[in-house]
């Protein structure tokens, strides 16, 4: 009987903190209590991971990698890393060293080795990404399609996680509903979705390197850490490392990032962008 008495009472007091209230409102309980933390709400990180998820779903829908004979390098990379653990590519061409040898995606280097001419930081990042599974034996990257799976499986998942990136920069200025927008319009409307997505370039490392900076960077002056500067300025050297024909863009924002704080101490943490450089530039 008394809880027939209360339920029109609570159902008066919840619409009443509705109407008053706001989000304040609802999340009270009956009686004024607050709810638990999360009770109404989904974590923070609840909302980019179901928009990578999203993406990887739609990146992967033909089920095949669209490669061209300028992106066969870096597959052939790919194979050499975790075949042989070496960036040569002698071993994986084989028979058709002579044949590959004609195409302008590959160079022989002062000791007569082959090796890709692109940059070979995506690369890197897909073969650690295989790692685990190829050990496991849960692929095979000498079968004849390992290689091409492996770059399509990398591009999608390194793609799907610079748009995810690109929602938390975006909701840290506009509400979730229009960074969910801005992302998903950036990874479906783009050519992320024909290009970068269906196979290793560079375009999807560049992305994760200045997306993963920006998410990093992008906060209140007051919570801009040293830790933070260092983490962005080595994903800005890893966007640089993947194409160096960004890097006007990346000063663009490295000096922003070291200025905001107003110490010059800041330049500091530029190293590991200055490191990576260094180590792609004396590699060419």
């Amino acid at each position: 009987f008394p809880n027939i008495i209360r339920t029109p009472v609570k159902r008066r007091a919840t619409a009443l903190a509705d109407s008053l209230g706001g989000h304040h409102g609802r999340d009270m309980a009956a009686g004024g209590r607050p709810l638990p933390q999360g009770a109404l709400h989904p974590p923070r990180w609840f909302e980019p991971v179901l928009i990578a998820l999203v993406l990887v779903v739609a990146y992967n829908a033909n089920g095949r990698e669209i490669g061209s004979w300028d992106s066969q390098p870096t597959r052939s990379t790919i194979e050499a890393i975790l075949l042989h653990g070496t960036l040569r590519l002698d071993e994986v061409t084989g028979h058709v060293r002579a044949a590959v040898m004609e195409r302008p995606g590959y160079v022989v280097d002062r000791r007569h080795h082959l090796r890709s001419a692109y940059p070979v930081a995506p690369a890197i990042l897909a073969a650690g990404l295989a790692w685990p599974w190829e050990r496991l034996g849960l692929i095979d990257i000498t079968a004849p399609m390992g290689a091409s799976l492996v770059a399509k499986a990398a591009a999608s998942l390194i793609v799907a996680a610079a748009m995810a990136l690109a929602f938390v920069v975006a909701r840290r200025r506009v509400s979730s509903m229009s960074a969910a927008v801005i992302a998903l319009g950036l990874g479906l409307g783009t050519n992320f979705w024909a290009l970068a997505s269906q196979t290793l370039w560079q375009h999807e490392t560049v992305a994760l390197g200045m997306l993963g900076a920006l998410a990093l960077v992008v906060v209140p002056t007051e919570q801009l850490t040293v830790a933070r500067l260092l983490g962005a300025s080595a994903l800005l050297g890893l966007a640089g490392a993947a194409r160096p024909q960004v890097a006007i863009a990346l000063a663009i924002i490295a000096i922003w990032m070291v200025t905001r704080r107003g110490r010059w101490q800041d330049i500091l943490t530029l190293a590991p962008l200055a490191i990576i450089g260094g180590v792609v530039m004396s590699s060419n």
